[in-house]
């Protein structure tokens, strides 16, 4: 028979007699016959009915199907995407190397600011061959009718799966709670925003039964949900607030949320940042009791019978909320964000191991939920939005991107950039991150152009009639993702990451770990650098900052979708800054002293010694005003760890605080005299944070060992008209009468 056939029948009778050896030799197992990257499945009308999971088609419709289809499985991308029950670490991976931020794809509260049509969607994920949607429904807020919410999500889910039916939906219950009934509330309706809350939501009986609570008739519990200690309270807005996991309303709203999202076809539930709604459940046994009630669900309920559950881990204090002397995961794979940091070149960045609190190379391995060992645990790194439009706020700075979150950054630059981009950021996880894979960016809230938005989101589509604000990296993502060198995730060969500083590789001989004089800046190197004077070798280089003008600047000449006025007017701006003092050269204390004009300041490396849980530093300064907010000193990581200096323009007064690590924040504060040197010590001895003004003591507050941190140490950031000299850190605590030795030095 063969002989007589033409080329492409004896490809198809080559691959009907592979299949049936495949058929005989798995039993009712899936069989992995792909056609463009999508396995054939038909549904067993009872399961549907009750559970929606899928079952394998007959052995003759396979054979049949595959005949059909012909060469086309010569191309067929064969990566196994089967689970039922549990999942392994090979299939997990496979999803992940996947996977899309698509945000509120399916349904999403607020509306999300994207005029694609869904069948514009549709079309992409399957041109695409998605198999991870990330955030395809999620209510932020909450939802003017939340039953129409859960109506359109699984109305979409169902639409989604008839297209590819091994797709992972996933849904978000958010680290929010709103309310409709607070007294803050009226004041987010005013600003514009939705005054509905979770008051607004009945709580069902099947709720109170899981949690073996008689069903009474009413809503759920806004001040329920909440810090009994008022932490977090109007964090988001007026009346949207940070929930309390361990109190038992906060875990009633999370497992019904949960829940829906299960009926209604999505087997991937998000959580947030569980961190910081952590604060009172130092073991995570409020988080594990929620999860486990989750997944046990899921076990009976969900399309495969099983729910992968995650959070967004940053790498740092109490990484990953692990349990069982660490070696147990609560969470089946770790979600963060990219934190891409600038370079020298105009609104470009780079991936860096070890920067800020990324987790490229850092995460740990267990045990998985599921029972396997992994050295890793698997994860994910998306494009983060957290701002809208541009920021140099000293408590965003270090995360942002050339002052903006990372999807308007991303978003900003030119189509080849955003394509060329694409491609560096997945090689470089390829490279050197074992389990880490880049989410690409599909739907993500951005302003573009960031200055005067025309656009308040990014889509990859390609730009079309049917979608005519696409950005255009649809077939780059399908590019990376049929590339034949990145489709098996077991072979990749991990770069060595390059050796660190000398100065990181010695101990520190004396109690002086760093002192910056201040008198010059060194420019014989082609680089302005601030010298420490200690033998340490914690030299500063001096960064232009990022002001408001000179970003402004920048993105006009360098963004996308700016016309020719507005590039030359960005270039007049650019040739004005460059005239301005970056850094003065004054008289000082002692010699000559550094004053900051705006423009730039120093960065001294991300070395975790340089923030010794017991130390002492001390400083002279001088301001010209006190009609500003600044930070002369800082290296603290917001709300987690580090310590920093803060004069605060609202009450007037200047502020030392620290991080013990547990998110908890200590403050000690005095006041400052304008236009003359103030001689500043803070000291941290395990046990009380004393700010000293002068040489007498000024505040002081209980605290305990400040957690080190990689964060780089900056000096006069976000400062104007602020002058500073000898400045001198210790790795312990001085006394007064040493802190007397080191003024009368300088007298």
């Amino acid at each position: 028979m063969l002989a007589c056939a033409t080329a492409s029948q004896k490809q198809c009778f080559r691959l009907a007699g592979q299949a049936a050896l495949l058929l005989r030799s798995s039993g009712t197992r899936f069989f992995n016959g792909l056609t463009n990257g999508r396995k054939y499945f038909c549904m067993n009308p009872k399961l549907r009915k009750e559970h929606g999971r899928w079952r394998p088609c007959s052995r003759a419709v396979v054979v049949l199907t595959m005949l059909a289809a012909g060469s086309r499985y010569v191309q067929a991308e064969d990566r196994d995407y089967h689970f039922d029950g549990r999942i392994s670490q090979a299939v997990l991976e496979n999803y992940l190397s996947r996977a899309i931020t698509m945000d509120g794809v399916c349904a999403a509260s607020p509306a999300a600011p994207y005029a694609t049509p869904f069948k514009e969607d549709l079309r992409m994920i399957r041109n695409t061959a998605a198999k991870f949607i990330i955030y395809a429904a999620y209510t932020w807020d909450a939802a003017e009718d939340d039953e129409a919410h859960f109506a359109l999500a699984r109305k979409r889910a169902e639409q989604i799966h008839a297209v590819d039916p091994e797709i992972i939906l996933q849904a978000a219950v958010f680290e929010t709670a709103y309310s409709s009934k607070s007294p803050e509330t009226a004041r987010r309706v005013e600003a514009g925003f939705s005054g509905t809350g979770v008051e607004d939501i009945p709580v069902p009986d099947w709720v109170f039964k899981e949690f073996g609570v008689e069903p009474q008739p009413r809503t759920f519990d806004y001040e329920a949900m909440l810090y009994q200690s008022g932490r977090g309270r109007n964090h988001w807005m007026p009346g949207a607030s940070i929930p309390d996991m361990s109190r038992p309303e906060t875990k009633m709203w999370f497992f019904y949320r949960a829940k829906r999202y299960i009926d209604a076809g999505y087997e991937s539930i998000h959580f947030g940042q569980p961190m910081i709604m952590d604060e009172n459940d130092p073991d995570h046994r409020h988080w594990r009791e929620i999860v486990g009630r989750i997944r046990n669900y899921g076990r009976k309920h969900a399309r495969r019978r099983y729910v992968l559950c995650d959070g967004h881990v940053g790498a740092g204090v109490r990484f990953g909320m692990r349990f069982g002397d660490g070696e147990q995961f609560l969470w089946d794979f770790y979600a963060m964000v990219l934190r891409p940091k600038r370079t020298e070149e105009p609104l470009e960045a780079v991936l860096e191991l070890g920067h800020l609190d990324s987790l490229y190379g850092r995460v740990p391995g267990g045990i998985h939920p599921c029972g396997w060992r992994c050295e890793h645990i698997p994860h994910y790194s998306e494009f983060d939005n957290c701002v809208a439009g541009l920021t140099t706020d000293p408590k965003y700075a270090a995360i942002m991107t050339w002052g903006a979150d990372e999807s308007t950054w991303f978003a900003n630059q030119p189509e080849v950039y955003r394509n060329r981009w694409l491609h560096y950021a997945w090689q470089w996880l390829w490279r050197h991150d074992a389990a880490g894979y880049l989410a690409m960016p599909g739907r993500r809230p951005a302003w573009v152009p960031v200055l005067k938005p025309r656009l308040r989101g990014y889509m990859a589509n390609m730009s079309s009639a049917a979608c005519p604000n696409g950005f255009s990296q649809e077939e780059t993502i399908k590019a990376i993702w049929s590339d034949p060198r990145f489709q098996d995730n077991s072979a990749r060969e991990i770069s060595e990451p390059k050796p660190a500083a000398k100065h990181a590789q010695q101990d520190i001989p004396g109690p002086l770990i760093g002192y910056w004089s201040c008198d010059q800046i060194d420019g014989s190197a082609g680089r302005y650098v601030l010298r420490d004077a200690s033998g340490a070798e914690f030299h500063g280089r001096l960064i232009d900052e990022l002001t408001p003008e000179l970003l402004e600047a920048l993105y006009l000449v360098h963004g996308a979708m700016n016309d020719k006025p507005a590039r030359q007017r960005g270039q007049k701006m650019l040739r004005e800054i460059c005239e301005t003092p970056r850094v003065d050269l004054v008289p000082g204390r002692k010699d000559r002293a550094l004053r900051f004009t705006g423009q730039a300041y120093v960065e001294l490396p991300g070395d975790p010694r340089l923030s010794p849980p017991v130390f002492t530093l001390a400083l002279w300064l001088k301001t010209e005003s006190l009609e500003q907010t600044f930070l002369p000193i800082q290296k603290f990581q917001w709300m987690k760890t580090g310590f920093y200096l803060k004069h605060h323009r609202v009450d007037g007064k200047f502020y030392a605080e620290v991080f013990d690590g547990s998110g908890r924040r200590h403050y000690a504060a005095t006041s400052l005299s304008p236009k003359r040197w103030t001689h500043l010590a803070l000291t941290a001895d395990g046990r009380n944070l004393t700010l000293y003004i002068n040489g007498q003591e000024a505040g002081t507050s209980p605290t305990g060992p400040i957690v080190a941190n990689d964060r780089p140490l900056w000096i006069g950031k976000a400062c104007s008209g602020v002058s500073v000299d000898e400045i001198r850190l210790y790795n312990r605590a001085l006394s007064r009468a040493e802190l007397r030795e080191l003024m009368e030095e300088v007298e």
